[in-house]
């Protein structure tokens, strides 16, 4: 009688340690299941993010060429308006010259 209630026992326990493991496995399921669901959705968000990233550097790209066209326009007007500004001088400096030459001339 011992024997037959050991037994019962034993499988008893076997039968609640199995019911256990399965309770845990399918916890641990789950939670596998949740990973790679957060997983998959972390992987969307930095794809999207990844694709945001690169339609603002292409913005800023064009951007930046537009200035620098821009600012090598200035610089070649700039140096244009350079180039008269010395000729206007030059002009002056010899209409000057030609007025005390003709100053002189009539003294």
């Amino acid at each position: 009688i011992k024997l037959a209630e050991e037994r019962k026992n034993l499988r008893r326990d076997v039968a609640k340690r199995a019911a256990e493991y399965q309770t845990r496995d399918d916890e641990m399921r789950t939670e596998a299941e949740q990973a790679v669901a957060r997983a998959r959705d972390m992987q969307a968000k930095l794809s999207a993010a990844r694709q945001d990233r690169q339609k603002v550097e292409g913005k800023l790209r064009e951007q930046l060429q537009q200035l620098q066209t821009e600012w090598q326009s200035e610089r070649e007007g700039n140096v244009q308006s350079q180039e008269v500004v010395e000729g206007w001088g030059r002009m002056h400096e010899e209409l000057l010259l030609l007025r005390s030459e003709g100053a002189v001339a009539e003294a």
